[in-house]
């Protein structure tokens, strides 16, 4: 099995999956040792590129969060108007529910 994207590649190898960059190769076995290589690796990078890498790091982060934000708020908002409608809450006007807000915030 060979997964690639973002210049890495993973690659199962005799039962253990391998995480291969140009120059690099790690066995999923040694993880944390791995990653401390990884780190010591990425802090020989440039400025420039490791500018780069930190930032390719985190929009994955980034796009995964979303996905996993959107689902939750989606959730959340099903059960709110599933509680108005099944009576277990009484909603409140918009107008009392802004003033209530103001006041709170000017506290």
């Amino acid at each position: 099995m060979v997964l690639e994207g973002g210049g890495l590649s993973a690659r199962g190898v005799g039962g253990s999956l391998l995480l291969v960059s140009p120059g690099l190769c790690y066995p999923r076995n040694r993880m944390s040792t791995d990653l401390d290589q990884i780190t010591a690796d990425a802090m020989r990078l440039s400025l420039r590129d490791r500018v780069q890498l930190a930032q390719r790091l985190v929009s994955t982060i980034d796009d995964e969060v979303e996905l996993d934000t959107e689902a939750l708020w989606f959730a959340e908002a099903e059960r709110r108007l599933e509680e108005l409608r099944s009576g277990r809450v009484k909603g409140i006007d918009s107008e009392n529910a802004f003033r209530t807000a103001r006041e709170a915030l000017d506290r």
